[in-house]
């Protein structure tokens, strides 16, 4: 059998993975990227938005391996971290298009973006920090941490359209791949820092006299002050695209002119299908951690760690490889690979075998995730790029919703291995969609860098 993955040689993998290479990669993507040769308001607003991506890597790697740890502690079940992450995400789908509307009406983006999601949504990390403190009653508790979680994927996703459509703008084409590169490595590195300090901070937390909760007390406040610095980060840069227009076709139009896109409209069916089986399994690998494996907090933090720490290696070298490859081949490359890790998960039977899956993850889910990201960007229409935007996000978060709530069934019925086997399985059924309906139709006439 020939080492192809839909026309792409497997030696494309290979090239340029040597440590020294990697390391060589690293030490000059690292770092704000020059742009002495664009605009000075573009140049300060590129290193603006670069550490933005810093600080918010700090606030969201702090807390976001414990969401469900911290529900299991207050007396919550596997129903229950199922229902957080699809309310949660319900939430979320049901804000985008007000989050359009929004943006229409302010006739400005960056007031969305930094009002909703970088301040009030990063206020319920204060809310969910004094849970403990003001509901001591589980009944109480949990659905406070529901509520409180959910609020703020709403008002993160109800600014999104804004902020996907600003980073269009902001960032040229053509030095995308370089930049997001950049931009992702500082992310890995502050990323893996926070992750490995947060299952510590927990665990040390958690001991002190008084409060068995004091550790979770602590990340959330963090994850707070980080956030905010974010917000400020994000509040200096410039929105390229000026004033939208207040007026104009109703809402429902400009979505049905977006469905003209035949090779959009498949890319969304597949992020439909593939976060669908990313989340039937997603939101119960920390619990199956704790519960199966008897990891601890301190484990739980160091295998999320060690993803993001192969990642602070691995984006430069998928950042060239996008360059000059295209976005299309490290899509299939990296989402060829993907299914097979949570059928590793499978397998494991001691609390630091996830270590060797993760690592493995980190490498692949870098080039995916930037890969992805840049193709998003090229393929959304740009007339209509906060609706665009707002149609995937919508999407993908409806697969969100519906991920949890059959992969909750399955572990109570069958358990959490069975669950990771259909997510591996259903990820190959996305591909085959995006195969079908994308890469077959853009593979012989898609312009350079796709």
């Amino acid at each position: 059998m020939e080492a192809i993955v839909f026309g792409v040689r497997i030696d494309m993998i290979l090239s340029g993975l040597r440590p020294a290479v990697l390391i060589h990669e690293f030490k000059k993507k690292v770092g704000p990227p020059s742009s002495d040769t664009l605009p000075p308001r573009i140049s300060q607003g590129l290193r603006a938005y670069w550490m933005d991506g810093a600080f918010s890597s700090l606030s969201d790697n702090l807390a976001i391996n414990f969401f469900e740890i911290f529900l299991i502690s207050l007396g919550g079940g596997n129903r229950e971290v199922g229902a957080m992450a699809s309310i949660g995400n319900l939430l979320g789908f049901l804000s985008l298009a007000p989050g359009v509307a929004a943006v229409r009406l302010f006739g400005r983006r960056k007031p969305v973006v930094v009002i909703f999601g970088g301040g009030i949504g990063r206020l319920m990390y204060v809310m969910l920090a004094f849970v403990p403190f003001l509901f001591p009653s589980p009944s109480v508790a949990i659905p406070a941490v529901i509520a409180f979680n959910g609020i703020r994927i709403f008002m993160g996703n109800f600014s999104n359209p804004a902020w996907t459509a600003m980073t269009a703008d902001l960032v040229p084409e053509s030095i995308r791949g370089s930049y997001f590169a950049s931009r992702g490595a500082i992310v890995a590195i502050l990323g893996s820092v926070a992750a490995f300090s947060a299952g510590w901070i927990v665990t040390w937390g958690n001991r002190l006299p008084g409060n068995p909760f004091a550790g979770f007390t602590i990340l959330f406040a963090a994850t707070f002050f980080f956030g905010m610095i974010a917000t400020w980060f994000f509040s200096r840069v410039p929105d390229v695209g000026g004033a939208i227009r207040k007026t104009g076709r109703p809402l429902g139009d400009l979505f049905r002119g977006l469905m003209g896109y035949p090779e959009f409209i498949g890319f969304l069916a597949f992020s439909f299908l593939w976060n669908f089986a990313l989340y039937i399994s997603g939101p119960f690998f920390n619990v199956y951690m704790v519960r199966d494996l008897g990891s601890s907090a301190g484990m739980i933090g160091m295998v999320s760690t060690i993803g993001t720490v192969i990642q602070i290696f691995a984006l430069p070298y998928w950042g060239r490889m996008i360059d000059r490859r295209g976005d299309l081949r490290v899509l299939t490359i990296c989402g060829f690979i993907i299914p097979l890790l949570p059928l590793a998960w499978m397998f494991t039977t001691r609390s630091w075998e996830p270590l060797v899956v993760n690592a493995f993850g980190g490498f692949l889910w870098a080039g995916f995730n930037l890969a992805n990201f840049n193709l998003l960007l090229k393929m959304i229409p740009e007339s209509d790029r906060q609706e665009g935007a707002a149609l995937y996000q919508a999407l993908v978060l409806l697969s969100m919703v519906l991920g949890p709530l059959v992969g909750a069934e399955i572990v109570e019925a069958w358990g959490y291995r069975l669950s990771f086997a259909f997510s591996g399985a259903s990820r190959y059924v996305a591909l085959a969609v995006l195969y079908a309906l994308v890469l077959r139709k853009l593979r012989n006439h898609a312009p350079k860098g796709t």
